[in-house]
């Protein structure tokens, strides 16, 4: 009973975490439309075998479609680009913190801490993520090579480091 509770707090936590990260990057849209394409991703992540790789790239891309066209939000194939960011953020505040702090006795407690400092980050954040969301993309659309390139490098890390997860 306690772990099933414990999961349905740590999948809302994750919608609330997803949804503020991307509402405060982007800054269009309503934030209901962001807990709305992320709940639905959550319920698609239930479905997708997570012990692939491939899955996990997938995700990025299903995140993307869902913004378009479940959230009826203005997506770009930039967008990517904080999609990842915001993945790496969440897989270094609980890798850290499960390093830290993991023992099997205590999930609430691990919890609790990954989202309180994922709620901290968003909050620290909040007030240049969209400027420098609104630079890169700038530069993006100049068909600029170095940010397209750090955004295909960091797929693949993103891609390298869910592989080591899984193993």
């Amino acid at each position: 009973m306690l772990e099933c509770f414990i999961s349905v707090i740590v999948i809302v936590f994750e919608i609330l975490y997803y949804s503020l990260f991307m509402k405060s990057v982007k800054r269009d849209g309503k934030l209901y439309k962001y807990i709305i394409t992320f709940s639905i991703l959550t319920i698609i992540g239930m479905f997708l075998d997570l012990t692939k790789a491939i899955n996990y790239l997938l995700l990025i891309i299903v995140i993307l479609l869902l913004m378009k066209y479940v959230g009826k939000l203005k997506t770009y194939l930039f967008d990517i680009f904080p999609i990842i960011i915001m993945l790496f953020v969440k897989i270094f505040i609980e890798g850290i913190t499960s390093m830290i702090l993991f023992n099997g006795d205590n999930k609430i407690l691990v919890t609790l801490v990954f989202t309180f400092l994922k709620f901290i980050f968003l909050c620290i954040s909040f007030k240049f993520s969209n400027k420098i969301y609104m630079k890169l993309k700038e530069i993006w659309y100049n068909n600029n090579f170095f940010i397209r390139y750090i955004t295909s490098v960091l797929l693949i890390v993103y891609a390298i480091i869910s592989i080591l997860v899984l193993i």
